[in-house]
């Protein structure tokens, strides 16, 4: 595809797409209530897609205007931060990308004209040179990830990775073990994610393969860091040879594919190890779905993470519609078999404990520190309960799909996926940034295109989409009323003062509730985040002891009168400078964000 395409167009496509990438790194947290944020949220991914659009069609005039509006977009958005912390943030994300960038750019290189050579077979030994190329980048890595990088910080999920691995090696079923008190009293170390309902997810909820993988690596048994190097070392592997390898043989010579790799191979492995594990199984499985053997990564993808399981079922209806109903029944069938031969003895063993942790991601309650792009918007004008994101994730799946089906093209299916992911009540930046970096490498990838089989004529797709928006516009409008007539909470004065590093915050609010028992936590914000109670840390209350079953001891008490004032007393970090603080008071599927104050500490 990208030969069709001018070189310049190449290089803005890989200018834009960094952009892009940053632009929404660059939102969260979401919730701070600047000019014309709400718009620039819901536009970032509207004109992603556009541009995505015009791109796949090759027309070079059409998106370079969409490029630019696009670079446009990000250039104002930066402008709506104060410099000090725009900068910062800009200046931190590129540092460390840069840095992997750097030092990818020389793997890429060697593992990509290695590939060049194995597929073009352009003289005898070719291929020998091609695999001491291979060895050369190996090498080279394994001195960047043992030699150069003193050590990863590990994060709740990769404990939670590890305490599963060590469930299964002692022949325990990770599923019926709850890790929320070691997670808990090691806080400081991996942090947490806290929910709505007091709590921590201290608890295996991906399918087995995410715990299955980590395995070997804990029956080494040599350390953490030396563990997820190791991680590191052989994930980046598989992902830059899983690349080279499904990559089209007249595109893995060019010095901008090159580049894309390097930018986007260093923002997945930075993002975790299990990110770029996904990615690669996922590539696979987006190339090889139709064909004799999709069937096995997709298979793997939906055993690895239930984020995988949108475009595994988008690729499984495009066979249906380009291979016909025998080859996407077999697809399907053996999809499903993978996925049980890896998870049966899970299931077998406790079946309600898997399927209702498995499960659990889409009912969490978590604290949403930035929600999904759509999903903020409705939080800010016409605000649900959380229950109800759930619900309109699920409208959206089946909208990503119809327009999917209605495209006919296969490289969309990441973008696409996208679409349920942007109703979510909490947007992680790694989740989008998966699936645009997946369908930038799509681009270039070879893959079963199949053929059209059933009739060309899709209008009705467009009817279902019709229908399911203005469902979804029914259905939230419904649960507004409902939330309103639950729960109504809003700031009537706030004041603040800061003495010897000493940051006083007192807030009253207007309320009317059937919850009488809230907690309540406020972030400062400069480029970092950090989470604070009433009275400096967030787990020393004001009036409860924290517990792993109610992390956040800052509890407040709502009766009848309808007002209620709120004192926090934070210590801040030193030399903080210019900051946002945003308190946020939490219940259940009811969360009300105060809204966000600008501070300087000078």
């Amino acid at each position: 595809m990208l030969n069709k395409i001018q070189d310049n167009d190449k290089y803005l496509f890989t200018l834009v797409s960094i952009f892009a990438i940053f632009n929404i790194a660059f939102l969260p947290p979401l919730y701070l209530y600047i000019s014309m944020l709400n718009f620039l949220a819901a536009a970032s991914l509207f004109l992603l897609i556009i541009f995505s659009y015009f791109f796949f069609k090759g027309k070079s005039k059409q998106s370079k205007i969409i490029a630019l509006f696009i670079f446009i977009l990000f250039v104002a958005q930066f402008f709506l931060l104060p410099h000090n912390i725009g900068i910062v943030k800009i200046v931190l994300s590129l540092n460390t990308i840069l840095l992997w960038f750097f030092l990818y750019l020389p793997i890429s290189f060697l593992i990509f004209f290695g590939f060049y050579l194995y597929k073009s077979k352009a003289f005898r030994h070719s291929k020998a040179i091609a695999l001491i190329l291979f060895l050369s980048a190996f090498a080279l890595l394994a001195y960047y990830n043992f030699g150069i990088i003193i050590s990863w910080y590990p994060d709740d999920e990769m404990f939670l990775q590890m305490l599963s691995a060590n469930s299964i090696i002692n022949l325990h079923n990770p599923y019926q073990q709850n890790y929320t008190s070691l997670l808990f009293y090691n806080l400081s170390r991996y942090g947490a994610t806290l929910t709505t309902k007091n709590s921590i997810i201290g608890v295996l909820d991906y399918p087995a393969l995410f715990a299955l993988v980590e395995v070997p690596f804990s029956i080494l048994n040599i350390g953490m860091q030396q563990t997820i190097k190791l991680q590191v070392l052989i994930s980046t592997i598989i992902l830059f040879m899983s690349i080279g390898y499904l990559a089209k043989k007249e595109e893995i010579e060019k010095p901008s594919y090159i580049m894309i790799i390097g930018i986007l191979v260093a923002l997945f492995v930075i993002s975790s190890t299990i990110e770029a594990l996904m990615l690669s199984i996922m590539l696979f499985a987006f190339s090889k779905s139709g064909s004799k053997y999709g069937w096995l990564f997709m298979g793997l993808a939906a055993s690895i993470q239930e984020m995988l399981w949108v475009p595994v079922f988008f690729l499984i209806l495009y066979t249906f519609e380009k291979f016909g109903y025998k080859q996407g029944i077999k697809e399907l069938s053996l999809t499903i078999l993978v996925f049980l031969i890896i998870d049966a003895p899970f299931i077998i063993s406790s079946p309600y404990q898997f399927f209702s942790k498995v499960l659990a991601p889409a009912t969490y309650y978590i604290v949403p520190d930035s929600y999904g792009l759509a999903g903020y918007l409705i939080s800010a004008f016409y605000p649900i309960p959380l229950g109800a994101y759930g619900i309109l994730s699920i409208i959206f799946i089946i909208v990503g799909a119809a327009f999917f089906l209605y495209s006919g093209e296969k490289r969309l299916v990441f973008l696409s996926s996208l679409i349920p992911l942007a109703f979510l009540s909490h947007g992680i930046v790694t989740y989008y940034s998966f699936f645009i970096g997946s369908s930038i490498l799509s681009i270039s990838l070879e893959y079963a295109k199949g053929k059209v089989l059933f009739n060309k004529n899709k209008a009705w797709l467009l009817y279902i989409i019709a229908i399911l928006l203005l469902a979804a516009i029914v259905f939230v409008s419904l649960e507004h009323i409902k939330y309103e007539h639950i729960f109504y909470m809003k700031s009537i004065a706030e004041n603040y003062s800061i003495a010897n590093n000493t940051f006083y915050y007192n807030i009253t609010i207007a309320y009317k509730t059937n919850v009488s028992r809230f907690a309540t936590a406020i972030a400062i914000y400069n480029g970092s985040i950090f989470l604070y109670g009433m009275k400096g840390n967030i787990l020393l209350g004001s009036n409860e002891n924290a517990t792993p079953n109610m992390v956040d001891p800052n509890i407040i008490y709502l009766n009848s009168s309808g007002i209620k004032k709120i004192n926090y007393i934070i210590d801040l970090p030193k030399n903080i400078g210019q900051f946002y603080a945003d308190a946020v008071i939490f219940n259940g599927s009811y969360v009300y964000y105060l809204p966000p104050i600008k501070i300087s500490a000078s």
